[in-house]
């Protein structure tokens, strides 16, 4: 069924470690040419499983299922780290517009004082 859906890999996590077939944590199933799901093995450098589709590694962290940059070997935020960063950045930029703000009107009283200055 995956396959005629298009599917090119699927992942099986369990998170609470019941799996009654005594099965990883974490499995990964790749389609190969042929129309047969292999196995996708572990990552020989990180012990992760890398997902060809998302250019990406799939690992259990802290009981929980991460996706890892490849390359940096940095986890990518989960939903709330990202909720987290996005709020800080835009708290960051408020902070920021409000600088500028500030300087647009001092600026603006400047030359109002120089054009009072000029007009005397």
């Amino acid at each position: 069924m995956y396959a005629a859906l298009g599917v090119r890999e699927y992942w099986l996590f369990d998170p609470n470690g019941v799996r009654r077939d005594g099965g990883a944590l974490l499995e990964g199933w790749r389609l190969d040419p042929d129309g047969v799901w292999q196995p996708v093995p572990r990552s020989p450098a990180a012990g992760g499983l890398v997902s060809e589709v998302l250019d990406l590694e799939l690992v259990v962290a802290a009981g929980e299922l991460r996706l890892r940059d490849r390359q940096s070997g940095d986890l990518l935020p989960d939903l709330t780290e990202a909720t987290r960063l996005l709020e800080h950045e835009a708290e960051r930029a408020d902070r920021e517009a409000a600088r500028l703000e500030a300087a647009r009107k001092r600026i603006a009283e400047l030359e109002e004082l120089i054009s009072r200055g000029r007009a005397s």
